[in-house]
């Protein structure tokens, strides 16, 4: 009786939680991350704390947030590329502390000042770089952000490749705006860090060109691994995917159940999607240099499984 109650209770919280959003009134929420209580604000204005709210620290690409949080290797650099609301960038600082460094890179305006508020309200501290990255640092470029009715105030999908209406691509239906961003590169940012090095990479579909302008570091260097998103509708995905092993990496898919080794990018859509734009089920990748056994302890452990 008490558990039924319990569940009755969750479900009317997470309905009214629902409203509130739908209603775009001012909400912030609370996420537990290791020992520490992490404090949310804005909640409607973005897609990921949404998730948060509604299903807590894990309602958000769970199985990478497993991953990063129980991540056994030791890193002295965490970047995070395409950083969003700064959500990894304060997951990696909670759980892993002071002595990892954290640079977060964000173009989009809203975003970054979302991170530095949510930086505040948590003291805590990271590098925040304003700029898109790109294959060299300095320029400016035309920044694709969308504005459907749809989207997000913190637009998780602004990108340097317009994707949006007209483009024939996956947002095809959304209209969009222009801004002029500043530009860095993955190898200047590199550079200036110390490694050993975790690099998150979600630019919405510029991944190889950064990728590829970084590409004597790849290659020269064992101490970078890097965790990049792939998409099913995503054009390049198997050029990604090559680069990264001619660089001296082995590639595996991120899964809720472990880590999946790849011999081409596994881009799975969701199986109950039958109609128009297919959706990826599970889109982090981890390239890495590591001896194959290493990785399939690590996701045993974990995960509980290895494929």
């Amino acid at each position: 009786m008490l558990q039924k109650f319990k569940k009755l209770i969750k479900f009317v919280k997470l309905q009214l939680i629902r409203l509130w959003i739908k209603l775009r009134l001012p909400l912030s929420t609370k996420a537990k991350i290791g020992k520490k209580l992490v404090t949310f604000h804005n909640v409607s204005d973005s897609f990921i704390t949404e998730q948060i709210a509604y299903y807590g620290i894990e309602g958000y690409e769970f199985e990478l947030g497993k991953f990063i949080s129980t991540y056994p290797f030791p890193f002295k650099t965490f970047i995070d590329g395409g950083a969003n609301i700064g959500f990894y960038s304060i997951l990696v600082r909670a759980l892993h502390g002071e002595h990892v460094s954290i640079t977060a890179i964000e173009a989009f305006a809203n975003n970054v000042e979302y991170i530095k508020k949510l930086q505040n309200k948590n003291e805590v501290n990271f590098n925040i770089i304003p700029c898109a990255l790109t294959e060299r640092s300095g320029d400016i470029k035309k920044f694709y952000v969308p504005t459907s009715h749809r989207s997000s105030k913190l637009a998780p999908a602004a990108s340097l490749i317009n994707n949006f209406k007209g483009s024939g691509g996956i947002f095809n239906n959304d209209s969009y705006e222009t801004i002029n961003v500043e530009t860095i590169s993955l190898k200047d940012v590199i550079k200036s860090s110390e490694g050993p090095y975790l690099i998150k990479l979600d630019i919405e579909g510029y991944e190889l060109p950064v990728l590829q302008a970084t590409k004597d570091t790849l290659k020269s260097r064992d101490d970078i691994d890097l965790i990049i998103e792939l998409m099913i509708n995503d054009q390049d995905k198997k050029e990604v995917f090559d680069f990264l092993i001619s660089c001296g990496s082995e590639g595996y898919l991120i899964s809720n159940a472990g880590l999946i080794a790849e011999d081409r990018p596994l881009t799975l859509p969701y199986f109950t999607q039958r109609n128009g734009q297919l959706r990826t089920c599970w889109k982090n990748h981890y390239f890495t240099k590591r001896a194959k056994s290493c990785i399939e302890s690590l996701s045993h452990e974990h995960f509980g499984y290895f494929v």
